[in-house]
């Protein structure tokens, strides 16, 4: 990536924020924009309510996310696929794709 491109980082299902809340202060020389998606909407208003620094907006179980197109230079996940089905993998995979862009991780 280019100095110049903004680092936008999101996490999918983030769930209570356990990782990306520590982000801010981790990558504090980069000033990354990041966005934290979950199924739960309690985790989220409770994220939005007490996590500074990140966005975070709900997803379905099912895609689509509410995003545009390569929104984010990396997106990563812990623990997600482990509870969704073979067919839900491959949906999700191909979201996760419209959702990074070109080039990103």
């Amino acid at each position: 990536m280019p100095a110049t491109t903004p680092l936008r980082i999101c996490e999918w299902g983030c769930g209570p924020a356990r990782i990306i809340r520590h982000l801010p202060t981790l990558l504090a020389d980069l000033k990354p924009q990041l966005t934290g998606t979950d199924y739960n909407l309690r985790s989220i208003a409770w994220c939005k309510e007490n996590i500074a620094d990140v966005s975070f907006a709900p997803n379905k179980l099912e895609p689509p996310i509410a995003l545009p197109a390569a929104s984010f230079n990396c997106i990563y996940c812990l623990s997600v696929f482990t509870h969704l089905s073979e067919p839900m993998h491959s949906a999700w995979i191909a979201e996760l794709t419209r959702l990074v862009e070109p080039g990103g991780y």
